[in-house]
């Protein structure tokens, strides 16, 4: 990992034309500016790991066709 200090106002240039820029720096919290392509994804990590979940379909349910369903009827019948 890539440590570095910046100031507010100053940025950092990634590879491919992604841009960070420290935008203003508060107690605790940092606000970054990002200039990026439009094809670049940019997402916080908590909603990468969201969307990760999202494109993973989950296996279908299996299907009880109608006469499955009432056989254990039929049974006690």
């Amino acid at each position: 990992m890539l440590v570095l200090k910046r100031k507010p106002g100053e940025s950092v240039e990634i590879e491919g034309g992604v841009r960070v820029i420290i935008n203003r720096i508060s107690g605790g919290n940092v606000s970054i500016g990002i200039e990026a392509p439009a094809d670049v994804k940019i997402l916080r990590t908590e909603l990468g790991k969201f969307a990760e979940a999202l494109a993973t379909p989950e296996p279908p349910t299996p299907r009880r066709d109608y006469v499955t369903c009432f056989e254990p009827m039929r049974r006690a019948a």
